[in-house]
């Protein structure tokens, strides 16, 4: 599995476990009379939001350093490769024709003299 894959799942699982937590303070808090029922769904909404917008940020950050690394190692990108890929089977395809363009000419008959 790739790395990026990974890192989405680790941090799917992390935020359900914090979303499941925060549900949990939010009704533990309905329960102590601290807020409404409706702020409290307010609160788990608001944080689910702005969770979501922040993993994104995490995901875009760390996507973009390790592509950078990438680069700087030297490795080329899947769409260099397969560009290079066309390049070179089109290359074959040209030398493998026969050059249809060029006819040969019969060389000439030598003149006699009589």
């Amino acid at each position: 599995m790739e790395f990026f894959e990974k890192s989405k799942l680790f941090f799917l699982g992390l935020w359900n476990i914090t979303e499941e937590k925060v549900s949990e303070f939010a009704e533990d808090m309905v329960k102590r009379g601290k807020i409404t029922a409706e702020e409290a769904k307010k609160m788990v909404k608001d944080f689910a939001e702005k969770s979501k917008d922040k993993m994104e940020d995490i995901q875009d950050q760390a996507s973009g350093k390790f592509a950078k690394s990438i680069k700087e190692l030297g490795f080329v990108t899947k769409e260099e490769h397969e560009e290079l890929k066309k390049k070179l089977v089109d290359l074959e395809k040209k030398i493998a024709k026969p050059k249809t363009t060029a006819k040969r000419k019969a060389p000439a008959k030598p003149k006699t003299k009589m």
